[in-house]
């Protein structure tokens, strides 16, 4: 199959691209999208670790794609209007970044960047409003939106924007600054696990159905799986060694939360784990002996976990389990216990991750959704039950009535209201940039991609303009002077 998928909004990569070439990255831009293209010429896009969706290009999605499945259905094999990603498996896409999701509410250092980006967005849009609001037109800036922050009005505003670009920029630094030369940085082993959790998820042990560009998602795995002799045509072999990467991922981002921990690169914390990649067979021998596998489980369970009601919380979880899955979830959590052994140290205190209001309300809904949420045993409780994994991959298609108290307004508002914005947010970022600058913009599902000049201009419901009259009461020509 010739085509591929990238989770990265191409148009997206300029933005940022002076901050980031100070840490030698090629993308410049952390957004991490789903970016099939849509016979429509929609682009859809999914920023997890923000926590922004936008429903709407994800249905239209859906639709178009159920529509050409039937067609295949019809053994329409080879029709010429059958495009290519109609047949990616789109669930891993749902899985890879639904896993996105669970990385930001439980490592503090996503959790920090979702917050830098967000109240960036928010905050821009506020003042954009109030720039508005003084009947003048406004001429673009090289650096769009951004610009706000380079003129502050006061003292306080100075400030206050001080604090917004050190956030980002602390944001971007220990997602992609390496610790040493040629080092993983925290961005590849985020992907990488993301990766990892929708091969397991979708059971595509070897990849094959959906092929990733860009070799941030495989630079962890090929550290990993490098440093060990394990049979890739052997599937369990493979499974396993894909969730022995898995879980360390999850522990390296989590060991972020700690006091300390035992290693300070991913390097050292693949050479710690070397020792695991052959311990199935022993996992498998504990589990026949009912003695040894209750002492080993329990001991596994509050090794990690130091709340009581978060190991009740999983061993409720365990007597839900048929026999064929329980041996699974043994291995799950033993796994897991002596890769945490291995990378966090036992007795040390871990830190709170710092959660937004918003993604404080998030993480509460899925506490009702799934009982072991709050535990450290949450991925391998997930990968223990299909059930639990369908729930897992769709959990944010049910987010739109999260209602919280928004941190820069003090205001109640909505999950929904917040996908508005910071979806009008990344827009306009492109399409209020100078003419020279100038670059097709997303307009509307009936028109795609056009001109600037001529997105401004339309009046479908949809349109970017039309979601900028919604926000501002009036159009992007009205606001913006290019002549």
């Amino acid at each position: 199959m010739s085509n591929v998928i990238s989770f990265y909004s191409r148009e997206k990569r300029s933005r940022d691209d002076s901050e980031l070439k100070e840490y030698n990255q090629k993308t410049s831009d952390w957004t991490l999208c789903a970016l099939p293209a849509l016979s429509n010429g929609a682009k859809m896009h999914i920023d997890t670790l923000s926590m922004y969706f936008d429903e709407r290009e994800i249905n239209t999605y859906l639709i178009e794609k159920g529509k050409i499945l039937e067609r295949l259905e019809e053994h329409a094999l080879h029709s010429e209007t059958i495009p290519e990603w109609a047949y990616l498996d789109f669930e891993q896409i749902l899985a890879h970044e639904s896993y996105h999701i669970y990385q930001t509410l439980t490592c503090s250092l996503l959790s920090e960047y979702s917050e830098a980006k967000r109240r960036e967005a928010l905050v821009a849009l506020r003042l954009l409003a109030r720039d508005i609001g003084t009947g003048n037109k406004l001429s673009p800036s090289m650096i769009g939106l951004r610009s706000i922050y380079e003129n502050p009005q006061n003292e306080e505003e100075e400030q206050y924007f001080s604090i917004i670009k050190k956030d980002r920029t602390e944001a971007i630094k220990q997602l992609y600054s390496r610790p040493k030369e040629g080092a993983v940085n925290v961005f590849e082993v985020i992907e990488g696990g993301a990766v990892a959790f929708q091969l397991l998820a979708q059971n595509d042990l070897t990849n094959e159905r959906v092929k990733l560009e860009g070799k941030e998602y495989s630079i962890a795995w090929d550290t990993f799986s490098n440093r060990y002799d394990f049979d890739y045509s052997n599937e369990e072999a493979l499974r396993y060694s894909r969730l022995t990467f898995l879980f360390l991922t999850d522990v390296y981002l989590k060991s972020k939360n700690v006091m300390t921990t035992a290693v300070t690169t991913f390097e050292e914390a693949v050479d710690l784990v070397s020792n695991l990649v052959g311990k199935l067979h022993i996992y498998k021998k504990e589990f026949v002996d009912l003695h040894v596998r209750d002492f080993e489980f329990m001991k596994s369970l509050q090794h990690v976990e130091r709340d009581e009601s978060n190991i009740e919380s999983i061993l409720d979880f365990c007597g839900t389990l048929d026999e064929d899955k329980y041996l699974q979830f043994y291995i799950n959590i033993r796994l897991y216990s002596d890769v945490y052994k291995c990378v966090v140290p036992a007795g040390f205190p871990t830190k709170k991750v710092t959660l937004s209001n918003k993604n404080r309300a998030i993480n509460y809904y899925l506490k009702e959704k799934f009982a072991f949420w709050d535990s450290n045993f949450c991925i391998p409780c997930i990968l223990s039950n299909y059930t639990d994994q369908a729930k897992f991959t769709v959990m944010w298609t049910e987010f739109s009535h999260i209602q919280f108290i928004d941190d820069t307004t003090h205001a109640e508002t909505s999950f929904e209201n917040e996908n508005f914005l910071l979806k009008l947010y990344d827009e306009l970022a492109l399409a209020i940039l100078p003419i020279e600058e100038n670059r097709k913009v997303q307009c509307c599902a009936e028109h795609g991609a056009r001109i600037r000049n001529a997105v401004h201009k339309c009046m479908n419901e949809d349109s970017l303009n039309s979601k900028f009259i919604k926000a501002f009461n009036r159009s992007i020509a009205e606001i913006f002077d290019y002549e």
